[in-house]
């Protein structure tokens, strides 16, 4: 059933609303503030720690919960999202994300706050694949009305993909922020504004007259996977998103432990150069031209990865911000080529290829925010750099082989 409504039957308050720039606005702000809510916690692990008085690698656990289930939600999703409308689950969906992160600021004890977690988790998904699934069909509509050209789709993604980031990067550094004066629960809650506004702004997005969502097949999974260079470009992904989230979920215990002080705030500013993901995005079309061609830029970024792991042992907190900043531009500049190149390659499977690349991403970084917290705990942080620099030359291997196997 199509997900979109006619332009010339618009209803008034749709076309009011657009004329304020309203169907511009809704999905920026609510996907600001679903990745602000996925990511806050992070700066807040050691005083999540102190208040509920448990290991790191337990408190490291807040970040996990949130990823696994983004992980399995591509593959498991579909079953579920066929039988609601679009704009009936990005309602419900970003309203129980508004409740389950206003709880999270008023957990009583540490296995209440790990469950909201969870269910931020499940939520996160259901509310931006709406989001996509309503933005996406709007788009078509008007630019088979010849009200939107080609470019402007390509410019709306774009700014969806900043969104993102910018998500990712602000509500860690809201959280750290705030709770560096007013407390952790401060922090949380401030955050938890976000999802209120975003809430509203999704009760104000025009209704639809249903929702379709593809459901991954588990012989296209196996299918996509038999594709030559798909399989060791999916591990390499997760192998990255591992070492990525590793070290910037270490990274307030590190802070504390060189002695530039455990201040939320000083955490929080070091996400700073997270924004440099953003510059980066916006620029992959001119990237993947100068360097002539996509598996020289997905190189390139794990070659930037490989470089930075060192970095990060590092005793002075300058250059603990330069070794953030320096992550960052590799990550971002893997992630922002390698999805649209792995959909060019399997154009006939763009769904299926979407799905997988999500859930070895989420999965990964799941894994990289819980196993490296207990090589940390039981060793020492240069032990643990020594690993995941390691893991960064099976990446690099695994780019290699994916990049020789794939058709040019």
């Amino acid at each position: 059933m199509s997900t979109t409504i006619s332009i010339a039957n618009e209803p008034a308050r749709a076309r009011l609303l657009r004329s304020f720039g309203f169907d511009k606005t809704a999905p920026v702000v609510i996907a600001i503030a679903t990745f602000s809510a996925m990511h806050c916690p992070q700066p807040l692990l050691p005083l999540l720690q102190q208040a509920f008085d448990v290991e790191k690698t337990t408190v490291s656990l807040v970040t996990t919960a949130t990823l696994l289930p983004l992980g399995l939600a591509p593959l498991f999703y579909g079953l579920l999202l066929r039988a609601f409308p679009a704009h009936r689950l990005l309602v419900w969906g970003s309203g129980l994300l508004m409740a389950a992160t206003l709880a999270l600021s008023m957990a009583p004890d540490f296995p209440l706050l790990l469950g909201l977690r969870v269910v931020q988790g499940l939520l996160a998904p259901a509310v931006l694949t709406s989001l996509m699934t309503l933005a996406g069909a709007t788009m078509r509509e008007r630019q088979a009305a010849g009200m939107l050209s080609e470019h402007s789709i390509g410019r709306a993604m774009a700014v969806y993909v900043a969104a993102t980031i910018f998500g990712g990067f602000f509500g860690r550094f809201l959280a750290g922020t705030v709770a560096s004066v007013w407390g952790w629960r401060w922090g949380l809650g401030a955050v938890s504004l976000l999802t209120v506004a975003a809430w509203l702004m999704a009760l104000g997005i025009p209704r639809s007259r249903g929702g379709s969502f593809a459901r991954l097949e588990l012989s296209a999974l196996a299918e996509v996977l038999r594709k030559p260079g798909f399989l060791p470009f999916f591990c390499f992904i997760f192998v990255e998103f591992f070492i990525f989230t590793a070290l910037l979920n270490l990274l307030p215990f590190r802070i504390a432990e060189i002695g530039a002080g455990s201040s939320p705030f000083r955490v929080a500013v070091l996400y700073v150069g997270y924004l440099i993901g953003i510059l980066i995005s916006l620029a992959a079309p001119w990237t993947v031209l100068r360097l002539g061609g996509e598996a020289r830029t997905v190189r390139l970024g794990a070659l930037v990865l490989l470089l930075c792991v060192p970095l990060f042992l590092a005793t002075t907190y300058g250059l603990t911000f330069v070794a953030v900043l320096v992550l960052c531009i590799g990550m971002f500049q893997v992630h922002s080529v390698l999805p649209g190149w792995l959909n060019e390659l399997g154009s006939q499977q763009r769904s299926v290829v979407n799905g997988l690349y999500l859930s070895f991403y989420y999965v990964g970084g799941a894994a990289g925010s819980a196993l490296p917290a207990v090589l940390y705990r039981h060793s020492s942080w240069a032990w643990t750099m020594a690993a995941l620099g390691a893991m960064q030359l099976v990446a690099l291997a695994l780019c290699l082989t994916g990049g020789r196997r794939t058709p040019p």
